[in-house]
């Protein structure tokens, strides 16, 4: 999605000028003949939490029930509302992140993603107000620090799901900015992660956007260990 909907920025700037803009590592930053560009550079990283070790303090006493086939069509406008403030998306007019994240939402919807586990996926709901929601996706079985593990390649077994045949991944977690950093999240998670357990999975993947330091931390608090990136360089060097 990041690759689609994000175009690069030019900038003409000195080399002075270059020297001070302020960097976010979502984007590359590259000056030639008095020309500043400014490229998105979405890279991944992911993340284990052992169900057992979960941590959940913190988590909103808000209501949630599970996810109902109404409910997709307000997620887009949810994750608008979730995301507008956070780069990459800040940096997208009003439309075009709503297109973004309909394109995004209706991927999961439609097993992009992998298989949806809809006893996993939760909506908070206040006063008639979507306040978040949890969408949990099955990855297939395999190495969780290789690339492969996070695409299914193929037809996922129609029985998955109910066989835990493959890693259950974190694909979103949508809070209201304006419920932000109030337990909304959290609570939406310890939902999540309960299903799972009860359902016979052991783990939980995720992941989030280098450079979203606040996705990152929110990981970390919650129990989330950092893999190592498959393609990092010492990887390779040790296989």
């Amino acid at each position: 999605m990041t690759d689609t909907w994000l175009s690069s920025l030019r900038l003409a700037l000195d080399a002075d000028q270059f020297r001070l803009l302020p960097r976010n590592p979502a984007f590359r930053y590259e000056l030639h003949h008095g020309q500043v560009w400014i490229s998105p550079r979405p890279r991944y990283y992911h993340a284990r939490l052992d169900l057992s070790d979960a941590e959940f303090d913190g988590a909103a006493n808000v209501p949630l029930r599970p996810l109902a086939a109404d409910d997709w069509a307000a997620l887009p406008e949810l994750f608008v509302r979730s995301f507008a403030e956070h780069q990459p998306f800040t940096g997208l007019a009003h439309e075009q992140r709503l297109a973004a994240a309909g394109e995004a939402i209706g991927l999961t919807r439609n097993g992009g993603d992998g298989p949806l586990i809809d006893r996993a996926c939760f909506v908070a709901v206040e006063d008639g107000k979507m306040l978040g929601a949890v969408l949990v996706t099955l990855l297939p079985p395999g190495d969780p620090e290789e690339f492969e593990t996070y695409s299914w390649g193929g037809q996922p077994p129609p029985d998955a799901v109910e066989r835990c045949e493959g890693w259950p991944h974190l694909t979103w977690v949508l809070v209201d900015q304006t419920e932000a950093r109030c337990g909304v999240g959290t609570a939406l998670l310890a939902a999540a992660c309960r299903a799972l357990q009860a359902m016979g999975y052991n783990d939980l993947l995720s992941t989030f956007l280098y450079g979203n330091d606040v996705s990152v931390m929110w990981h970390w608090r919650r129990g989330f260990r950092l893999l190592s990136y498959p393609g990092a360089f010492r990887r390779s060097r040790l296989t």
